[in-house]
Protein backbone atom coordinates (compact mmCIF):
# COMPACT_ATOMS: atom_id res chain seq x y z
CA UNK A 1 0.00 0.00 0.00
CA UNK A 2 3.03 2.56 1.09
CA UNK A 3 4.47 1.85 -2.41
CA UNK A 4 1.58 2.16 -4.81
CA UNK A 5 0.66 5.64 -2.56
CA UNK A 6 4.39 6.49 -3.30
CA UNK A 7 4.28 5.46 -7.00
CA UNK A 8 1.26 8.07 -7.27
CA UNK A 9 3.22 10.82 -5.70
CA UNK A 10 6.35 10.35 -7.97
CA UNK A 11 3.72 10.65 -11.01
CA UNK A 12 2.38 13.69 -9.77
CA UNK A 13 5.70 15.08 -9.11
CA UNK A 14 6.47 14.23 -12.72
CA UNK A 15 3.84 16.04 -14.28
CA UNK A 16 4.06 18.75 -12.27
CA UNK A 17 7.52 19.11 -13.22
CA UNK A 18 6.75 19.09 -16.85
CA UNK A 19 6.55 22.44 -18.25
CA UNK A 20 6.46 21.13 -21.89
CA UNK A 21 4.86 18.70 -24.25
CA UNK A 22 4.84 18.54 -27.78
CA UNK A 23 2.11 20.65 -28.73
CA UNK A 24 2.03 23.05 -26.14
CA UNK A 25 4.50 25.41 -23.69
CA UNK A 26 4.12 26.46 -19.95
CA UNK A 27 4.43 30.37 -19.73
CA UNK A 28 7.57 30.22 -18.18
CA UNK A 29 8.91 28.49 -21.68
CA UNK A 30 7.01 31.29 -23.80
CA UNK A 31 8.92 33.98 -21.78
CA UNK A 32 12.13 32.48 -22.28
CA UNK A 33 11.83 31.76 -25.85
CA UNK A 34 9.65 34.64 -27.04
CA UNK A 35 11.52 37.44 -24.67
CA UNK A 36 7.99 38.34 -23.44
CA UNK A 37 7.28 38.74 -19.77
CA UNK A 38 4.77 36.59 -17.87
CA UNK A 39 3.09 39.68 -16.78
CA UNK A 40 2.93 40.97 -20.40
CA UNK A 41 1.22 37.52 -21.75
CA UNK A 42 -1.64 37.78 -18.96
CA UNK A 43 -2.18 41.90 -19.55
CA UNK A 44 -2.46 40.73 -23.45
CA UNK A 45 -4.60 38.27 -22.75
CA UNK A 46 -7.07 40.34 -20.96
CA UNK A 47 -6.54 43.09 -23.03
CA UNK A 48 -6.55 42.03 -26.69
CA UNK A 49 -7.87 38.33 -25.76
CA UNK A 50 -4.32 37.36 -27.43
CA UNK A 51 -2.62 35.09 -26.81
CA UNK A 52 -4.97 32.45 -25.92
CA UNK A 53 -3.51 30.14 -23.29
CA UNK A 54 -4.73 26.39 -22.71
CA UNK A 55 -5.00 24.83 -19.18
CA UNK A 56 -3.15 21.54 -17.82
CA UNK A 57 -4.36 19.31 -15.36
CA UNK A 58 -3.22 21.90 -12.55
CA UNK A 59 -5.09 25.10 -14.12
CA UNK A 60 -1.35 26.32 -15.57
CA UNK A 61 -1.24 28.26 -18.78
CA UNK A 62 0.17 26.64 -21.57
CA UNK A 63 -0.01 28.17 -25.29
CA UNK A 64 -0.05 25.99 -28.29
CA UNK A 65 3.48 25.88 -30.60
CA UNK A 66 1.43 28.01 -33.22
CA UNK A 67 0.54 31.27 -30.69
CA UNK A 68 4.17 30.91 -29.40
CA UNK A 69 5.50 31.25 -33.22
CA UNK A 70 2.92 34.42 -33.43
CA UNK A 71 3.97 35.96 -30.46
CA UNK A 72 8.02 35.79 -31.36
CA UNK A 73 6.81 38.00 -34.82
CA UNK A 74 4.68 40.03 -32.09
CA UNK A 75 7.93 40.66 -30.25
CA UNK A 76 10.01 41.63 -33.17
CA UNK A 77 7.65 43.85 -34.31
CA UNK A 78 7.05 45.80 -30.72
CA UNK A 79 10.81 45.81 -30.19
CA UNK A 80 11.15 47.87 -34.19
CA UNK A 81 8.57 50.22 -32.31
CA UNK A 82 5.36 49.37 -33.18
CA UNK A 83 2.24 49.58 -30.25
CA UNK A 84 1.45 46.63 -29.14
CA UNK A 85 -2.12 47.70 -29.52
CA UNK A 86 -1.09 47.92 -33.20
CA UNK A 87 -0.02 44.06 -33.40
CA UNK A 88 -1.39 41.83 -30.59
CA UNK A 89 -4.10 39.90 -32.19
CA UNK A 90 -3.61 40.17 -35.50
CA UNK A 91 -3.33 37.36 -37.65
CA UNK A 92 0.41 35.74 -38.81
CA UNK A 93 -0.33 36.95 -42.02
CA UNK A 94 -0.75 40.49 -41.37
CA UNK A 95 1.98 40.26 -39.07
CA UNK A 96 4.45 38.88 -41.95
CA UNK A 97 3.40 41.97 -44.24
CA UNK A 98 3.94 44.71 -41.30
CA UNK A 99 7.67 42.93 -40.55
CA UNK A 100 8.11 42.60 -44.21
CA UNK A 101 7.53 46.35 -44.19
CA UNK A 102 9.81 47.30 -41.72
CA UNK A 103 12.53 45.24 -42.27
CA UNK A 104 12.86 47.31 -46.12
CA UNK A 105 14.65 49.91 -44.39
CA UNK A 106 16.26 49.76 -40.77
CA UNK A 107 17.45 45.91 -42.16
CA UNK A 108 21.35 45.12 -41.79
CA UNK A 109 23.31 45.99 -44.81
CA UNK A 110 24.15 42.46 -45.66
CA UNK A 111 27.28 41.85 -48.45
CA UNK A 112 26.82 40.00 -51.58
CA UNK A 113 28.43 36.92 -49.76
CA UNK A 114 26.37 37.45 -46.29
CA UNK A 115 23.32 37.35 -48.46
CA UNK A 116 24.43 34.60 -50.21
CA UNK A 117 25.10 32.55 -47.41
CA UNK A 118 21.62 33.45 -46.22
CA UNK A 119 20.27 32.13 -49.60
CA UNK A 120 22.19 28.61 -49.23
CA UNK A 121 21.18 28.01 -45.62
CA UNK A 122 17.33 28.04 -47.28
CA UNK A 123 18.69 25.80 -49.87
CA UNK A 124 20.50 23.33 -47.16
CA UNK A 125 24.00 24.21 -48.88
CA UNK A 126 26.45 23.26 -46.15
CA UNK A 127 29.23 23.21 -48.43
CA UNK A 128 28.34 26.65 -49.52
CA UNK A 129 28.22 27.70 -46.34
CA UNK A 130 31.34 26.51 -44.99
CA UNK A 131 33.49 27.38 -47.49
CA UNK A 132 31.95 31.18 -47.71
CA UNK A 133 32.45 31.48 -44.57
CA UNK A 134 36.12 30.30 -44.48
CA UNK A 135 36.76 32.65 -47.44
CA UNK A 136 35.83 35.38 -45.70
CA UNK A 137 37.64 35.03 -42.50
CA UNK A 138 41.06 34.23 -44.55
CA UNK A 139 40.68 37.61 -46.44
CA UNK A 140 39.35 40.20 -43.67
CA UNK A 141 41.10 39.05 -40.39
CA UNK A 142 39.14 37.76 -37.68
CA UNK A 143 38.54 40.82 -35.54
CA UNK A 144 37.02 42.32 -39.15
CA UNK A 145 35.19 39.46 -39.71
CA UNK A 146 33.51 39.31 -36.64
CA UNK A 147 32.63 42.74 -36.57
CA UNK A 148 31.96 43.70 -40.46
CA UNK A 149 30.60 40.00 -41.40
CA UNK A 150 28.99 37.77 -38.67
CA UNK A 151 27.71 40.62 -36.70
CA UNK A 152 25.17 41.84 -39.10
CA UNK A 153 24.43 38.12 -40.98
CA UNK A 154 23.90 37.13 -37.32
CA UNK A 155 21.78 39.46 -36.42
CA UNK A 156 19.80 38.74 -39.73
CA UNK A 157 19.65 35.01 -39.53
CA UNK A 158 18.18 35.71 -36.02
CA UNK A 159 15.63 37.87 -37.62
CA UNK A 160 14.84 35.54 -39.98
CA UNK A 161 14.40 32.85 -37.71
CA UNK A 162 12.27 34.93 -35.39
CA UNK A 163 9.68 35.66 -38.33
CA UNK A 164 9.66 32.20 -39.62
CA UNK A 165 11.66 32.52 -42.66
CA UNK A 166 14.52 30.56 -41.76
CA UNK A 167 14.11 27.02 -39.82
CA UNK A 168 15.27 26.65 -36.29
CA UNK A 169 18.01 23.45 -37.96
CA UNK A 170 18.85 26.34 -40.05
CA UNK A 171 19.34 28.79 -37.52
CA UNK A 172 21.01 26.26 -35.25
CA UNK A 173 23.26 25.11 -38.47
CA UNK A 174 24.82 28.36 -39.17
CA UNK A 175 25.79 28.69 -35.57
CA UNK A 176 27.10 25.45 -35.16
CA UNK A 177 29.49 25.86 -38.47
CA UNK A 178 30.44 29.60 -36.98
CA UNK A 179 30.87 28.03 -33.95
CA UNK A 180 34.00 25.58 -35.20
CA UNK A 181 35.58 28.61 -37.25
CA UNK A 182 36.16 30.63 -34.89
CA UNK A 183 37.09 27.86 -32.04
CA UNK A 184 40.02 26.92 -34.67
CA UNK A 185 40.61 30.47 -35.10
CA UNK A 186 41.24 31.40 -31.52
CA UNK A 187 42.88 28.27 -30.69
CA UNK A 188 45.57 29.37 -32.91
CA UNK A 189 46.63 32.64 -31.42
CA UNK A 190 48.97 33.24 -28.57
CA UNK A 191 47.69 34.09 -25.07
CA UNK A 192 49.07 36.56 -22.07
CA UNK A 193 48.80 34.29 -19.37
CA UNK A 194 50.20 36.40 -16.50
CA UNK A 195 46.99 38.63 -17.19
CA UNK A 196 43.86 37.94 -14.57
CA UNK A 197 41.37 35.86 -17.30
CA UNK A 198 37.68 37.73 -17.72
CA UNK A 199 34.95 34.67 -17.51
CA UNK A 200 32.40 34.61 -20.32
CA UNK A 201 28.80 33.08 -20.00
CA UNK A 202 25.25 33.19 -20.15
CA UNK A 203 22.52 33.77 -17.70
CA UNK A 204 19.56 30.97 -16.83
CA UNK A 205 17.29 30.16 -19.60
CA UNK A 206 20.14 32.09 -22.30
CA UNK A 207 21.09 28.95 -24.65
CA UNK A 208 22.71 31.01 -27.13
CA UNK A 209 26.10 30.52 -27.31
CA UNK A 210 27.06 32.06 -30.30
CA UNK A 211 27.69 36.16 -28.93
CA UNK A 212 30.18 34.34 -26.57
CA UNK A 213 32.37 32.98 -29.51
CA UNK A 214 32.57 36.44 -31.07
CA UNK A 215 33.73 37.76 -27.79
CA UNK A 216 36.27 35.64 -27.23
CA UNK A 217 37.51 36.36 -30.37
CA UNK A 218 37.95 39.91 -30.03
CA UNK A 219 39.60 39.30 -26.38
CA UNK A 220 42.14 36.98 -28.49
CA UNK A 221 43.11 38.98 -30.92
CA UNK A 222 44.77 41.18 -28.56
CA UNK A 223 46.09 38.29 -26.53
CA UNK A 224 43.90 38.69 -23.74
CA UNK A 225 43.04 35.50 -21.54
CA UNK A 226 39.11 34.81 -21.29
CA UNK A 227 37.17 31.75 -20.14
CA UNK A 228 34.01 30.38 -21.54
CA UNK A 229 31.91 28.80 -19.51
CA UNK A 230 28.81 28.33 -21.80
CA UNK A 231 25.45 29.13 -21.55
CA UNK A 232 22.64 28.98 -19.35
CA UNK A 233 25.04 28.95 -16.05
CA UNK A 234 22.91 29.95 -12.58
CA UNK A 235 24.18 32.79 -10.89
CA UNK A 236 25.73 31.13 -7.74
CA UNK A 237 27.90 28.79 -10.32
CA UNK A 238 28.99 32.07 -12.19
CA UNK A 239 30.39 33.66 -8.78
CA UNK A 240 32.00 30.06 -7.70
CA UNK A 241 34.19 30.37 -11.25
CA UNK A 242 34.99 33.85 -11.31
CA UNK A 243 36.70 32.79 -8.02
CA UNK A 244 37.91 29.84 -8.84
CA UNK A 245 39.65 31.12 -12.01
CA UNK A 246 40.56 34.74 -10.12
CA UNK A 247 38.71 36.36 -13.19
CA UNK A 248 39.21 40.04 -13.21
CA UNK A 249 35.94 40.55 -15.08
CA UNK A 250 32.64 38.25 -16.02
CA UNK A 251 31.35 39.30 -19.32
CA UNK A 252 27.69 38.23 -19.79
CA UNK A 253 26.10 37.81 -23.32
CA UNK A 254 22.25 38.87 -23.76
CA UNK A 255 20.39 38.27 -26.45
CA UNK A 256 17.29 39.94 -27.29
CA UNK A 257 15.27 37.38 -26.21
CA UNK A 258 16.68 36.91 -23.16
CA UNK A 259 15.75 40.42 -21.91
CA UNK A 260 13.47 39.47 -19.46
CA UNK A 261 12.65 40.69 -15.77
CA UNK A 262 14.11 37.45 -14.58
CA UNK A 263 17.53 37.98 -16.58
CA UNK A 264 17.23 41.52 -15.12
CA UNK A 265 17.05 40.45 -11.66
CA UNK A 266 20.10 37.29 -12.17
CA UNK A 267 22.54 40.59 -13.13
CA UNK A 268 21.57 42.72 -10.22
CA UNK A 269 21.87 39.07 -7.99
CA UNK A 270 25.52 38.58 -9.54
CA UNK A 271 27.12 41.78 -9.26
CA UNK A 272 25.94 41.59 -5.50
CA UNK A 273 27.54 38.33 -5.29
CA UNK A 274 31.02 39.12 -6.69
CA UNK A 275 33.89 40.93 -5.24
CA UNK A 276 34.37 44.39 -5.53
CA UNK A 277 37.42 43.81 -7.71
CA UNK A 278 35.67 42.24 -10.16
CA UNK A 279 33.98 44.23 -13.07
CA UNK A 280 30.55 43.09 -14.61
CA UNK A 281 30.43 43.28 -18.41
CA UNK A 282 26.82 42.56 -20.40
CA UNK A 283 26.68 42.64 -24.21
CA UNK A 284 24.30 41.44 -26.79
CA UNK A 285 21.38 42.67 -28.09
CA UNK A 286 19.21 42.48 -24.92
CA UNK A 287 21.74 43.81 -22.74
CA UNK A 288 20.79 47.51 -22.85
CA UNK A 289 16.79 46.34 -23.07
CA UNK A 290 16.66 44.56 -19.26
CA UNK A 291 13.94 46.58 -17.32
CA UNK A 292 14.87 47.39 -14.29
CA UNK A 293 18.55 48.72 -15.95
CA UNK A 294 21.50 47.42 -14.45
CA UNK A 295 23.85 49.34 -11.74
CA UNK A 296 25.99 52.42 -13.13
CA UNK A 297 28.73 50.19 -11.95
CA UNK A 298 27.90 47.25 -14.85
CA UNK A 299 29.03 48.44 -18.17
CA UNK A 300 26.87 47.92 -21.26
CA UNK A 301 28.13 47.51 -24.45
CA UNK A 302 25.76 47.96 -26.93
CA UNK A 303 28.16 46.99 -30.29
CA UNK A 304 31.13 44.68 -30.53
CA UNK A 305 33.21 47.79 -31.71
CA UNK A 306 32.42 49.20 -28.35
CA UNK A 307 33.62 46.46 -26.67
CA UNK A 308 36.97 45.79 -28.95
CA UNK A 309 37.32 50.24 -28.15
CA UNK A 310 36.84 49.42 -24.16
CA UNK A 311 39.51 46.19 -24.62
CA UNK A 312 42.24 48.64 -26.42
CA UNK A 313 42.10 50.61 -23.53
CA UNK A 314 42.61 47.81 -20.70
Amino acid sequence: MQFFILAILVNLMYVSFMSTTDTSLHIAAVERDTGIPKDTLRVWERRYGFPRPMRNDHGERTYPLDQVATLRLVKQLVDSGYRPNRVVGRDEGELRDLLGAAETTPGPDLSAEAQGIVDALRRQDLAHVQETLRGLLMRRGLERFVIDTLAPLASAIGDAWAGGRLAIHEEHLFSEQVDRLLSQAISQLPVQNDRAPTLLGTLPGELHRLGLRMVESLFAVRGLPCISVGPDVPVDQLVDASRGHQAGCVALSISACGATPSAARAVLDLRNQLSNETMLWLGGRGASRLRPRPPAVVEVFETLPELAGRLDRT
